[in-house]
């Protein structure tokens, strides 16, 4: 991915979230790549230690925001402000959000507002600006939504969760649609499953130490939720640094398909393309779909002279 991503060097990119976990790990690799960030978190310490250790390892420009993103006025300040000062983003990471593991019955408002707050509102405003200011500049760009796996199907003690989740996968589609005809814009939706990261436990359940062992990292995630769908229906191809995840339509449904890009039968036709660009130093194992899953397995490839070993003593 960072070779592609070099096209952006000393462009700007905005992060969400951006002090820990997935977008810590979006941070590191932009800046991996020469692009400046913004990145906007609460926790201002570690957005502090994150922006120098970008700046130091990787030369770029690095801002931290301190800011609560369920503040919907500053947020839109932070905004105006961009605007100021002509602020460009050819790069967006729609990155934070917070939930809670608890029954909805016995949840507290006040958590329940959390949830929309952030999962919903402030998403949708982050969306909105970051297709607005690409529109305005009109350079190659895109916006990647960070949802959930949670966002295709409920969960017993996430009901708001998985639901705000679905919300944004759903407004994702939708504006991607919107900007099928617009080829400079790129707004992709990426659900990972469950990750290493703090998130689990501010939602109020921590991993079990055995639980953890199985839970892949950040930078290592790339799952895709297709219900529904089986092996037939659906290609995989890895070329040049870039997994391609699409459908593939039947003989029959080539044959019955109307002017309207709708079944015979009555079924909607759904089709899909997914791409992800794939670290230089990473390789692509293989491809399993088990019960509605898509996943894909990666390894990163350690070269000879950075494995560790035992030096002999001459």
């Amino acid at each position: 991915m960072r070779s592609q991503l070099e096209l952006f060097r000393g462009k700007y990119a905005l992060v969400t979230g951006g002090s820990s976990g997935l977008g810590r790990a979006f941070a590191y690799l932009l800046a991996s790549a020469g692009i400046n960030l913004y990145l906007i978190s609460r926790n201002e310490s570690e957005l502090e230690r994150l922006c120098v250790e970008v700046q130091q390892s990787f030369g770029v420009e690095a801002i931290g925001i301190p800011l609560d993103l369920r503040d919907r006025v500053s947020l839109a300040s932070q905004f105006q402000e961009f605007e100021r000062k002509g602020v460009e983003f050819n790069i967006v990471i729609n990155n934070a959000g917070v939930g809670y593991i608890e029954q909805f019955a016995r949840s507290a408002p006040d958590r329940l507002s959390d949830i929309v707050d952030v999962n919903v509102q402030a998403f949708s405003m982050i969306l909105r600006f970051a297709v607005s200011n690409m529109l305005s500049h009109g350079t190659r760009s895109f916006v990647i939504n960070v949802g959930s796996l949670a966002g295709y199907q409920g969960a017993p003690d996430m009901a708001c969760y998985t639901a705000s989740k679905a919300f944004v996968r759903i407004l994702s589609e939708t504006v991607s649609y919107e900007l099928a005809g617009n080829e400079l814009i790129t707004v992709t939706h990426f659900s990972p499953g469950g990750v290493q990261t703090s998130f689990s436990e501010k939602a109020g359940r921590p991993l079990k130490m055995s639980e953890s062992k199985n839970v892949p990292e950040p930078s290592d995630v790339i799952e895709v939720a297709l219900a529904g769908y089986n092996k037939k229906d659906v290609s995989v191809n890895y070329e040049d640094n870039v997994l391609k995840i699409e459908s593939v339509k039947s003989k029959e449904e080539k044959e019955v398909e109307d002017n309207d890009g709708v079944l015979h039968k009555g079924i909607a036709k759904r089709s899909f393309v997914k791409s992800f660009t794939i670290a230089d130093d990473v390789e692509v194992k293989g491809a399993e779909l088990k019960d509605g899953l898509l996943k894909v397995s990666l390894e990163k490839i350690i070269p000879d002279h950075k494995k560790a070993r035992t030096i002999s003593i001459k």
